[in-house]
């Protein structure tokens, strides 16, 4: 896209010679930001270069123009309030994000309990089943006692604790 001979004059006017070299010599415009990266046609983003410099430069962007911008649009400001910004929404879904986790926590220790308290429950069941099997075969071995069959010897509670007589 060919520059505008109103806005070409107007650099022309403003820099009357090579902003890098100070060159008056074969003198040329150069987009700052180049059209093949996304700059347009404006006295803002065009400068006066010598042919040399300006085949220096080609189509990079040179970082002390990006700097002078930078410090115009304020950016270490906006920066710091983006930060800032973050920082809180970043804390408030942390909280969010901690008070979930505690809830869930909750929910979770609560079904634990509940499957030990079954667990507890069924162990209950099942030593209580053993112990009236243990009374049982007690009773029997007392009965067997008693006819002088089986003498019972009460230092072990295994029944390895039977002893023929």
């Amino acid at each position: 896209m060919p520059i505008n001979k109103k806005v070409r004059e107007q650099v022309m006017a403003r820099d009357k010679k090579c902003v890098d070299c100070g060159s008056e010599k074969e003198l040329t415009l150069d987009h700052i930001i180049p059209l093949s990266r996304g700059g347009v046609n404006t006295p803002d983003n065009l400068r006066v270069l010598c042919a040399r410099c300006n085949r220096r430069k080609s189509s990079f962007i040179e970082w002390d123009f990006l700097e002078r911008i930078m410090m115009a649009l304020h950016v270490d400001e906006i920066i710091t309030k983006v930060q800032g910004e973050l920082k809180g929404q970043i804390q408030g879904q942390w909280t969010t994000l901690r008070g979930e986790i505690e809830a869930v926590s909750q929910s979770k220790a609560s079904k634990v309990r509940g499957e030990v308290n079954d667990q507890l429950e069924a162990l209950r069941k099942e030593i209580n089943g053993q112990a009236q099997t243990i009374a049982f075969l007690t009773k029997q071995l007392r009965a067997l006692e008693a006819h002088n069959k089986v003498k019972w010897v009460e230092e072990t509670t295994t029944f390895e604790g039977y002893k023929k007589t």
